[in-house]
């Protein structure tokens, strides 16, 4: 439905749900699979809340306000911390969108010099291609990429 409430209110409400959410998956995971229908009913959450965060969303003009912009931020970050906890396979039709989404954004932090706590965890040390920089950034040979 059409809310009421200010987008910023909203945005709030989203951000703080999505916290509990990944809570939920961090530390009681084997309950996703017990409990009936409860990893369809998160993954059409996480379904519908995806196009509020992404670009054109209706969150979107939140990142031009300093406090908006770093709930969105959070926001997004919880989006893709539960697709990282859900079994692999349980979103099919979106891992496409969620992956891009994810390069994205990362892209976008790393441009920005915010660094990514969890990158080195997910990357192997034969391909780590983040250690490409542009030829400015470069101290050392074979950075450049």
């Amino acid at each position: 439905g059409v809310s009421k409430f200010s987008t910023s209110h909203d945005l709030l409400w989203v951000e703080t749900m999505l916290s509990s959410v990944v809570s939920f998956l961090k530390f009681s995971p084997d309950l996703l699979l017990a409990v009936p229908d409860a990893l369809t009913r998160l993954t059409a959450l996480l379904e519908k809340v995806f196009p509020l965060i992404s670009s054109g969303g209706r969150f979107e003009r939140e990142g031009n306000d300093p406090v908006g912009s770093a709930r969105l931020s959070s926001t997004r970050s919880s989006v893709m911390e539960a697709y990282s906890w859900l079994p692999p396979g349980s979103f099919p039709l979106s891992a496409d969108r969620i992956f891009s989404f994810a390069a994205a954004q990362i892209q976008d932090l790393s441009g920005s010099d915010v660094l990514c706590s969890i990158l080195d965890s997910l990357v192997s040390r034969e391909d780590k291609l983040i250690e490409a920089h542009s030829i400015e950034r470069a101290v050392g040979p074979g950075q450049v990429g």
